[in-house]
C-alpha cells in the first residue's frame, strides 16, 4: 500500500513514513489529513509468457491486487483490439482499475502483435490464442481464479 500526500510538507511526511505512523483508514478519512493524503492500493505486475502449442509464446501481463488470495475472486481477462497492443491506454486503465478494486487482470498479446504483423492472424490462430491464455490463467498454481470473465478492446470483424 501506497500513501500519496499533498501539501504537509516533507518533514511530516517523512516523520510519518519513518515512524510507521501512517493513519489507518478511519482516521486518514475522518481527520484533518484527509485533504492531504490518499491511500492507493497497487497491484505487483508479473510478465508471462504462455506456450502455444509450437515454440512460439503468448507475451502477457498478470496484475496480481494487494492482498490476493487464489480461488477467492474471478479473474479477468483483457485482450486488445487489432492496431494496438497490452499497452494500450484504455487496457492498462482498466487493468489498474479493476486490479485496484482487488480482481486478478492477465492483459495479452496476440501473436501477430508481438511478431510486429499489423494484420491479424486468422480466426483459428486468435482462438487457439484465447484458449491457451485462459487455461494458464485457469491451471496456474499462484492465480487459479474462483472463474474468469473474458474481454478486450474490438479486433474488428
Amino acid at each position: 500500500m501506497i500513501l500519496i500526500c499533498f501539501d504537509i510538507g516533507w518533514s511530516l511526511a517523512l516523520k510519518m513514513v519513518s515512524t510507521g505512523n501512517i493513519p489507518d483508514r478511519e482516521d486518514l478519512w475522518s481527520g484533518p489529513v484527509r485533504k492531504q493524503c490518499r491511500r492507493i492500493v497497487m497491484a505487483a505486475e508479473e510478465y508471462v509468457f504462455v506456450p502455444t502449442k509450437g515454440e512460439k509464446k503468448i507475451s502477457g501481463i498478470v496484475s496480481v491486487p494487494d492482498g490476493f488470495i487464489r480461488g477467492k475472486k474471478p479473474g479477468i481477462i483483457l485482450a486488445h483490439g487489432a492496431d494496438n497492443d497490452m499497452f494500450h491506454p484504455l487496457l492498462v486503465h482498466m487493468a489498474d482499475m479493476l486490479a485496484e478494486a482487488g480482481y486478478l487482470i492477465l492483459r495479452f498479446n496476440f501473436l501477430y502483435r508481438d511478431e510486429g504483423r499489423k494484420v491479424p492472424d486468422s480466426n483459428e490462430v486468435l482462438t487457439a490464442s484465447w484458449v491457451r491464455v485462459y487455461e494458464f490463467l485457469r491451471d496456474h498454481p499462484l492465480y487459479k481464479p474462483s472463474s474468469i470473465v473474458a474481454g478486450g478492446k474490438s479486433l474488428g470483424g
